[in-house]
């Protein structure tokens, strides 16, 4: 019995799953870089300044996420969840050995 093998490019849709794939992730990589050196070369940051435009970035990135999941899910099940999310994290955060950190103390120390 023969089994007729095709190869994976000769499927119709693999190129252009294949090059969208190669596109975000070498995007993602290229944008973490190009964010640091813009904080650090061009507004004169240092390690604070690229630690809050990586958490502004989150932000740009978290909320259309979070809106995309509320419509798919409904908004009940997207606040009970992000809520127990909190929680978690907020917990694990209030146990952790880092909990008397001070972000002020870095940037004074900085300047």
């Amino acid at each position: 019995m023969e089994r007729s093998q095709r190869r994976l490019r000769d499927c119709p849709g693999f190129l252009r799953v294949w090059t969208a794939s190669t596109v975000s992730g070498s995007g993602t990589y290229v944008t973490t870089l190009a964010i640091q050196v813009l904080v650090v070369l061009t507004l004169h940051e240092g390690a604070a300044g690229v630690g809050w435009s990586i958490r502004r970035a989150g932000f740009v990135v978290g909320a259309p996420t979070g809106g995309f999941l509320g419509d798919t899910i409904g908004y009940r099940s997207m606040l009970w969840a992000a809520s127990g999310g909190f929680l978690v994290v907020a917990a694990t955060l209030g146990l952790s050995r880092f909990r008397s950190a001070r972000f002020t103390e870095a940037l004074s120390a900085q300047s």
